[in-house]
């Protein structure tokens, strides 16, 4: 009787046992925006069966998806861990959907690395953007102008760059009416959707009281802005950013007269676009 009752039992025991669940195994290799943990999440997520990936990061900033023995190259428009993991696990799953659909039953459910290594080798991506910004320029004489600024960026790591800036505006007050050429450089550092910028200008100013073609005088000193970055495409972001200016040194032509435009600082406020060639 007890023989009869265990052999009923053991059946019963081994159907209830709970099973492992299966979990993607994950490989991250080079630069990439997210941890092995939170692209397996995304995955996981998306897609619940056991398979293998491997991301492999170049320095062109794109990232290489490798699931079973297919690949495919992505090139992301956001630093943004969480962002980023989602956009690689929809690979991911087109990746293992396609090498289900492909793979007849009775092969391995991985193909030898030479298709891999087949694919032709994808461009890489230039380390160049242009960004313009209208800006309204607040001075330490009370007055507010539009400056309009337009920077060219190059990409020296995925987190930082170097920025050449450059502007033109109309300054008026009370006294004079000036053109101001403020010109920038400096070095941004990213992270996600934030930048901060920090480095030297100097801005010529021509007063109206000046003889044509001759420069009233200029401003030189240290500067630092922080932005927010939107992303709208691949290749294009829309950007918020403020920032100031304190003037270290001064020089003004004793030919023209008129005070010269934030003699000691200045703060701007603007929004525009960057894009990336």
């Amino acid at each position: 009787m007890f023989r009869s009752l265990a052999l009923a039992i053991v059946p019963v025991a081994v159907a209830t046992a709970p099973v492992a669940e299966a979990r993607p195994s994950v490989t991250v290799v080079g630069d990439a925006p997210f941890s092995e943990r939170e692209l397996g999440d995304a995955v996981e997520l998306r897609s619940p069966r056991d398979v293998a990936v491997e991301v492999r990061g170049d320095d062109g900033g794109r990232l290489i998806v490798e699931v079973g023995g297919h690949a495919q190259v992505v090139e992301l428009g956001t630093r943004d861990p969480q962002a980023a993991a989602r956009v690689v696990a929809m690979v991911v799953v087109a990746l293992a959907d396609q090498g289900s659909v492909a793979a007849p039953s009775d092969t391995p459910a991985l193909a030898p690395p030479a298709v891999v290594a087949s694919q032709p080798a994808p461009h890489a991506p230039s380390r160049l953007s242009l960004r313009l910004v209208p800006t309204l320029v607040h001075d330490d004489g009370g007055y507010t102008n539009p400056v309009l600024t337009g920077s060219l960026g190059y990409e020296l790591t995925p987190y930082t760059k170097l920025v050449a800036t450059a502007g033109i505006g109309r300054i008026k007050d009370n006294a004079s009416t000036d053109i101001a050429v403020p010109l920038r450089l400096g070095l941004e550092g990213s992270a996600g959707a934030l930048g901060i910028e920090l480095g030297g200008y100097t801005t010529p100013f021509t007063h109206a009281s000046c003889e044509i073609g001759r420069p009233g005088g200029m401003t030189a000193g240290a500067y630092g802005a922080a932005r927010l970055y939107v992303p709208v495409s691949a290749t294009a972001r829309v950007v918020v950013e403020g920032g100031g200016e304190y003037v270290l040194a001064t020089r003004q032509d004793d030919r023209c007269q008129g005070p010269l435009a934030w003699e000691g600082y200045a703060g701007w406020l603007g929004a525009g676009g960057e894009w990336a060639f």
